[in-house]
């Protein structure tokens, strides 16, 4: 027992000499302090409070008494607001109801404008600076008489009505439209006609998009998003109904912020390969629902980004993104899975969704199928089966490469096994190029079997026919079965392989051997990418 009071005695003894340093150092704040490193005088005669020092200043509360700003009490007496050029942030609600303000100087260096800072104040005109990255919500709200602002083109985050009931917002607002920009920076776009959902343009010009832009009376479908917006704020695009989201593919825009996305429910997005970064929880939000909203196709034009961690999760871990979709050659991507979220080919213009269900999730050849089936160039078998192991007709090949051309017409051949009117024309139009030849007595031979030497002579010479370079050349030598090659099949299998469109099959050229369905879709991909589009 002794030994328990005694303990207990050093323990009291112990916090007695640490609470004087705490206090110590609460009392090196001067009284009238509005930061750590800043103080504050009012001059009560011109109306005049001057802030003094450098650095953020403290935020405060418009809810608890204790929280106030400290000129709460003279709020009425202050006209004027003067900042040190020091100064980096103005506090949350500083000068909330200071219904006298009229002027403030913002100066250089400031980043920051707190959530109602400005909130009801006689404020007319302000002039931000570029170094001003941040205004928060209701910053300047119903400022009555505010009725020109200058916003740098470099801010990064306008918060939910930060302009909101102030001159300039309502002067925007008429019978025919209710578009409100403050500057460069749409706040809240319009839907006069309720009768329907409407696709939006942003206007031109436009440098930002604030929280809350769409989360307008009506409904917007579709956003589309011109090259000239840099800056997405959280919550840019927090609409109910909004489904899709469209940015210029000449969009300079570098970064998604958290939250930019949060609380919509959104089908389809398309991001600009200027995108290199993407911030945590920038497609997620707060989600209490069991069926959390999700981003069904996220598609990227260019490389892949930077990602934070959890930058497809809501923040209680939920999914937030259902498929990412990139273009095949762009740097940085996996395939079928990407940062934890399942990857799939595009090609710029139309996701492919595959329903066909013999082809495993993890199969080497899924993306070329995807690559030939999206682009409408290799059907299925029938409407559930891809059938990538079965081997790949004579007439099949034809038909891919004249699906590639845009289905030109020719004339008719002079074949007379061609019994099927899916393949008439494109074998026609095949031989009437010199791209394929019969296999005698007049026949074509529709439904043989294409050999992987066959297969490389057609592309060989569709590529020439088309003016393609072919002039690369792989050492055929590095492989066991280079002799068995054909002579007429030489130069067309010593092209493939220099242009990496063959790569062999298990260390084996195998020219004899049957091209199957998903090798065709694999070294057609490889084709058009390493060759056709040069």
């Amino acid at each position: 027992m002794k030994l328990k009071i005694l303990s207990l005695f050093l323990a009291f003894v112990l916090l007695l000499s640490v609470l004087p340093t705490v206090f110590a150092e609460e009392s090196e704040l001067p009284a009238n302090a509005c930061g750590e490193k800043l103080t504050w005088t009012l001059d009560n005669d011109t109306g005049v409070l001057t802030i003094s020092g450098s650095g953020a200043m403290f935020n405060y509360s418009r809810y608890n008494l204790d929280q106030f700003a400290p000129w709460e009490s003279q709020k009425d007496s202050v006209k004027r607001v003067v900042l040190p050029d020091g100064i980096t942030e103005i506090g949350e609600y500083a000068f909330w109801r200071c219904g006298n303000l009229e002027s403030v100087n913002f100066p250089n260096g400031l980043k920051r404008i707190g959530t109602g800072a400005f909130e009801q104040t006689g404020l007319t005109a302000i002039v931000l600076p570029d170094s001003v990255e941040r205004i928060e919500a209701q910053a300047f709200l119903s400022c009555e008489k505010l009725a020109s602002v200058s916003l740098p083109d470099t801010l990064k985050e306008l918060g939910f009505k930060a302009f909101g009931a102030t001159a300039i917002y309502s002067a925007q607002l008429t019978e025919t439209s209710s578009d409100v920009y403050i500057d460069k920076y749409l706040v809240a776009a319009s839907q006069n006609d309720l009768s329907k959902p409407i696709d939006y343009h942003v206007k031109d010009g436009t440098v930002g998009i604030a929280a809350g832009a769409f989360n307008v009376f009506g409904d917007i479908l579709s956003v589309y998003v011109p090259a000239s917006v840099r800056s997405l704020s959280p919550r840019a695009f927090d609409d109910d109904y909004l489904r899709n989201v469209y940015f210029a593919k000449d969009s300079a825009i570098e970064e998604i912020g958290s939250h930019v996305f949060y609380g919509a429910s959104l089908n389809h997005i398309e991001l600009p390969a200027s995108v290199k970064k993407i911030d945590a929880y920038a497609f997620g939000g707060l989600t209490d629902s069991n069926v959390p909203r999700i981003v069904n196709e996220l598609c990227f034009f260019g490389a892949a980004p930077e990602v934070e961690e959890n930058a497809f999760v809501h923040e209680n871990g939920k999914q937030a993104v259902g498929c990412i979709y990139c273009i095949n050659g762009q740097d940085g991507w996996s395939y079928p899975s990407w940062n934890n979220v399942a990857a799939r080919w595009w090609n710029g213009e139309k996701v492919y969704v595959n329903h066909f269900v013999d082809l495993a999730y993890d199969a080497w050849y899924l993306l070329s199928v995807d690559y030939a089936v999206g682009n409408g160039l290799m059907n299925g078998v029938s409407d559930a089966f891809f059938a990538p192991n079965d081997p790949m007709t004579r007439a099949m090949l034809v038909t891919v490469l004249w699906r590639y051309e845009d289905c030109p017409e020719a004339k008719p051949s002079s074949f007379t096994d061609l019994t099927a009117d899916w393949y008439k024309d494109a074998v026609a139009w095949a031989a009437e190029n010199g791209i394929v030849n019969g296999v005698g007595d007049n026949k074509f031979d529709p439904n043989g079997s294409v050999t992987r030497e066959q297969m490389a002579t057609i592309l060989y010479r569709y590529a020439q026919k088309k003016g393609f370079d072919v002039s690369a050349s792989g050492d055929l030598k590095t492989f066991p079965d280079a002799g068995s090659v054909s002579a007429y099949a030489g130069d067309a299998i010593a092209w493939t392989v220099g242009e990496t469109i063959i790569n062999g099959n298990d260390g084996r050229l195998d020219p004899q051997g049957n091209a199957t369905r998903a090798q065709v879709a694999t070294i057609l991909m490889r084709f058009i990418e390493n060759v056709a589009k040069k």
